[in-house]
């Protein structure tokens, strides 16, 4: 069975965490791939100050291509800002190294995270309709990267 058959499969329940450590890793190559485009100046010092917006399109992927209920997570701590995504139980983090942790995350546990101020999660909300500057670009860079690697399909013009 296919990675997009196992994760359409049952939208209640989370993939398995190896599965979503693929997508996540395979996502983060994408996002490094889009720093040198001149007009997505919101990657150009990917990882730092990318965390909301990198959290929004991959939480885009995860719903709309993958059938992933996940979730955006906003966090504060002594003045600074971060967000990652989580899964169920599963934190998915593509840009803690701005903070000196590893450049991917997926774990169901993580003692770093949890000393965040951490909201209660939502759902992404990126789309061109409600994001003046949508990334439109590294959106498509991203759909088409990840439908190579065999993580699902999408109409990558919108």
């Amino acid at each position: 069975m296919g990675i997009r058959a196992i994760m359409m499969a049952d939208r209640s329940t989370a993939p398995p965490i190896e599965t979503l450590a693929a997508v996540a890793t395979a996502a983060r190559a994408v996002m490094e791939e889009c720093r040198s485009d001149p007009g997505e100046f919101i990657f150009q010092k990917f990882p730092r100050r990318a965390c909301g917006a990198t959290c929004e399109l991959l939480g885009r992927y995860f719903i709309e291509i993958l059938g992933v209920d996940a979730r955006y997570v906003a966090a504060s701590r002594a003045g600074r800002t971060h967000a990652w995504l989580a899964v169920g139980d599963i934190i998915i983090d593509i840009t803690a190294d701005q903070f000196g942790q590893a450049p991917v995350i997926v774990t169901r546990e993580s003692a770093w995270h949890a000393e965040w101020d951490a909201e209660k999660g939502r759902p992404p909300i990126c789309s061109q309709a409600q994001w003046a500057m949508y990334p439109l670009a590294t959106w498509r860079a991203l759909a088409k990267s990840m439908e190579a690697r065999g993580f699902g399909s999408t109409v990558i013009s919108r």
